[in-house]
């Protein structure tokens, strides 16, 4: 079976921009606008990576990372943002991301950080 992908961001070109990169890498992409959409879907069970906006209304990435977390969940946790600080960048890593990107970001590595991280 094809890992799947999860992009979760509220800015509908970001989703499918991430989506197209990792579908050409030959993985199954599902993209949410919310960290509510991804929680209640189905598809949450058989994510085998989390690529997450950290700013969006509602339930911001950190949070979604947190709720993931507490549940058990243990898929590997990729933070976006588009306004990266060093303490957002911390406890991002504090509470278990395994990468935290500044928007824009690298093809290349953003695709190496998934490879790396999906067991």
């Amino acid at each position: 079976m094809t890992s799947l992908i999860a992009i979760v961001d509220d800015d509908a070109g970001v989703r499918s921009a991430i989506a197209s990169l990792v579908r050409s890498a030959g993985y199954d992409a599902c993209t949410y606008d919310s960290g509510e959409a991804f929680l209640a879907a189905a598809e949450m069970d058989r994510t085998d990576c989390l690529i997450v906006d950290m700013n969006m209304p509602g339930m911001s990435g950190l949070d979604l990372q947190t709720r993931l977390r507490e549940a058990g969940c243990p898929v590997p946790v990729v933070i976006i943002t588009a306004r990266p600080t060093p303490q957002i960048q911390a406890e991002a890593e504090r509470r278990g991301a395994v990468a935290f990107f500044a928007k824009p970001f690298g093809d290349d590595e953003l695709l190496t950080c998934i490879a790396d991280n999906i067991h």
